[in-house]
């Protein structure tokens, strides 16, 4: 039976991971939430699907992921064919990189320091946690390449980010870019292994729009506007979240060990809308 651990699922993106995955009997999916008791409709889900496994774990904690990953070992016997990193931390809005005002010296600091912390540091620690039984995997099916996915954004891209005009998510931004760099370094360190590390951006998603405050959605609406500023072809319209996790999943199915350590979107290639 597959089995899989999916990252910050209480809603959103991570939530809709656990519903496709779950939908095939034969696949074994633990859920993480940083919050049990915001996580309704995810326990609704463990109840109805017996292959759901809800877990608590905190990017914040490091000792949880420990706790989790002994928790997949008592269900599975200690492998684990799929990890998705898709718990992140995100606060918008902020100031601009340079708009810092005199004697906010400390609030730059714990701006970008707290985003790395969360977003690198904390991915590291889960990953670490659950490597092991992924190493196991590797080395005891060999028809199969377990995978290491974390989830990123396009706007990480150099290439791409410049071009949208938008400046008040630098420290996310920044702690982004460098886990798509510790994906290629999990690829390094572990190139003669029989496993995938990748990183995928899930595209821009209608991720929460319901639930988002005026502020929220005025900062949703600066995004959109940015990316079509970088992509003119662009519609302007979101995927909807089932959309980008099908996607997401068919490109999954199709990965090759050439391909670790790479970013990519949801379509396999670099097209980030």
């Amino acid at each position: 039976m597959p089995s899989y651990v999916v990252t910050g699922t209480n809603r959103g993106l991570g939530f809709e991971f656990v519903k496709q995955l779950s939908s095939k009997p034969e696949n074994i999916v633990f859920a993480t939430v940083r919050n049990p008791a915001a996580s309704k409709d995810l326990f609704a889900l463990q109840t109805n699907r017996k292959n759901v496994h809800v877990l608590e774990a905190d990017l914040t904690k490091p000792t949880s992921w420990k706790d989790a990953a002994i928790a997949v070992t008592k269900v599975t016997g200690g492998t684990l064919d799929v990890l998705i990193n898709n718990a992140a931390g995100l606060a918008l809005p902020g100031p601009a990189i340079d708009a810092y005002g005199e004697g906010q010296e400390a609030k730059v600091t714990s701006d970008y320091v707290d985003s790395f912390q969360i977003n690198v540091i904390g991915t590291i620690h889960a990953t670490n946690a659950f490597l092991p039984l992924i190493l196991t995997a590797s080395k005891t099916n060999k028809n199969f390449t377990p995978k290491v996915i974390t989830l990123n954004t396009g706007a990480t891209d150099v290439k791409f980010f410049p071009k949208t005009g938008l400046e008040t998510v630098g420290p996310y931004i920044v702690a982004k870019a460098a886990l798509a760099a510790v994906t290629a370094q999990y690829a390094s360190t572990h190139y003669l292994d029989n496993v995938i590390f990748l990183t995928i951006s899930p595209a821009f998603a209608n991720n929460n729009i319901e639930s988002a405050s005026k502020e929220g959605l005025k900062e949703f609406e600066k995004i959109i506007a940015g990316f079509k500023r970088a992509a003119p072809h662009w519609d302007g319209v979101p995927i909807t979240v089932e959309e980008s996790i099908s996607s997401m999943l068919t490109v999954f199915d199709k990965l090759t060990k050439e391909q670790s350590g790479a970013f990519i979107s949801h379509k396999g290639n670099q097209e980030w809308l």
